[in-house]
């Protein structure tokens, strides 16, 4: 389900597996699989074009859905103001990017404010704090994106003293930890916060060097940010491997694009090498050739058109589940992963087994965990088991169903193109 832009304590996510499904997988309205590839089509040639493009006529429910898709009503609505619009835009389609782009754009200046207060708060105590991923960006003049949580790093004899900080603050924590982040840290009318005090980024050597590298962030005097090739790593590796259902999206898209804007071209090439040894390194490779295409101003070839579609059919099939929040969040999260392929689902079945730094949120389990660590370990590995198991049963068919559609879809686009290529 979709993560408010605003959360209390009591409304803080609940989930035993340190996943985001929230943001992939909320639409209120129906979305026909074949308007989010209007809609997107149309977006991606706003990015990339010199010339501001004719958009589909779709209904205006489609447009809202879509921009809650992709996440990036801002960078459009500023794009489209930069090319001029000259009423090329109908006045349906401007409200709705409008309305959108105020909600976004809401989100970045509370992250703005709360990384400026975060960083009076660490300060105060000699804590140095590198930002991560859309943090960055919200804390520039330009490429800022759509943020649902701000993500800070903290080195691991840090973390735990910053989370203290945070609930001196007025914050709380909630949900549950995992091998790289403590609980997230909530306040009412705030975006969450999560400290981490390590990355998941598949290379522990490069881990090992990050705080070598850190550089400061211009305009700040405390906040530290990742070096630049290493943030477009950490990018590519956190939506390209840990999150199978961000891969499509055109939000993410924008902000590893200015990431690639920040790097030699050695060191995308040292880059490209080390995807090729990841299980997920075709995947991975397509997003950064996205991100160069929309950097160097060239045409961007939509590599994941078909998952765009995909997730437009699970969302609509969640829709008729008898599930709500965390659960119908996880079968999302499953059907996904069944169909990004076996790398994938082997991750998330990966995640049964973690070793969390906190222990267990939930109470019963808590309990468990008080008697016997191992024993409270076998409770929660089992939990967590048995919930997985039921999301991927659940999802298998799911999976089924969008991949038919998307398939079908895509190859009547593809016929279209060709028939109208021909003279």
């Amino acid at each position: 389900m979709e993560r408010a832009p605003a959360r209390t304590p009591t409304q803080a996510h609940r989930r035993e597996v340190p996943i985001r499904p929230h943001v992939a997988y909320a639409a209120p309205e129906r979305l026909s699989a074949a308007h989010v590839l209007d809609a997107r089509s149309w977006m991606l040639r706003v990015f990339s074009s010199e010339v501001l493009s004719q958009p589909p006529a779709l209904p205006n429910a489609a447009w809202r859905a879509s921009l809650r898709q992709e996440r990036c009503a801002a960078p459009v609505k500023s794009r489209v103001a930069a090319h001029g619009d000259g009423g090329t835009i109908p006045a349906e389609l401007r409200s709705a990017i409008e309305e959108r782009a105020l909600e976004e754009l809401q989100r970045i200046l509370m992250a703005r404010a709360q990384l400026r207060q975060l960083e009076t708060i660490a300060g105060d105590h000699g804590i140095p704090i590198v930002v991560l991923k859309g943090g960055v960006a919200a804390l520039g003049q330009q490429d800022a994106v759509d943020l649902v949580d701000i993500d800070v790093l903290a080195r691991p004899s840090e973390a735990h003293t910053l989370a203290r900080l945070l609930d001196e603050a007025g914050y709380a924590g909630e949900g549950f930890s995992s091998t790289q982040h403590l609980r997230s840290r909530v306040r009412p009318g705030s975006l969450m916060i999560e400290v981490h005090q390590a990355l998941d980024v598949g290379d522990p050597a490069w881990v090992a060097g990050l705080w070598d590298r850190v550089v400061p962030i211009g305009g700040t005097s405390q906040l530290l940010r990742l070096a630049p090739q290493d943030h477009l790593w950490h990018l590519l590796y956190h939506v390209g491997v840990v999150h199978p259902y961000r891969r499509s999206a055109l939000r993410d898209l924008l902000l590893t694009g200015a990431a690639v804007a920040e790097c030699a071209d050695g060191e995308i090439a040292a880059l490209t090498q080390r995807i090729d040894s990841l299980p997920q390194h075709r995947t991975v490779a397509d997003l950064l050739a996205m991100a160069c295409e929309l950097h160097g101003g060239a045409d961007v070839r939509d590599r994941f058109a078909r998952l765009a579609v995909e997730l437009v059919v699970i969302r609509n099939c969640l829709r008729r589940l008898p599930l709500s929040g965390q659960p119908q969040a996880s079968v999302g999260i499953s059907a996904a992963a069944i169909l990004s392929g076996l790398p994938d689902v082997r991750r998330e079945w990966g995640r049964v087994g973690i070793r969390t730094i906190e222990g267990s949120a939930n109470r019963p389990i808590a309990w468990f965990e008080r008697i016997g660590p191992r024993i409270g370990r076998g409770v929660r590995v089992s939990v967590r088991a048995v919930r997985t198991a039921l999301a991927m049963a659940l999802a298998l068919p799911i999976a089924a169903v969008a991949r038919v559609v998307s398939y079908r879809l895509i190859r009547s686009g593809s016929a279209r193109a060709r028939a109208g290529a021909q003279p």
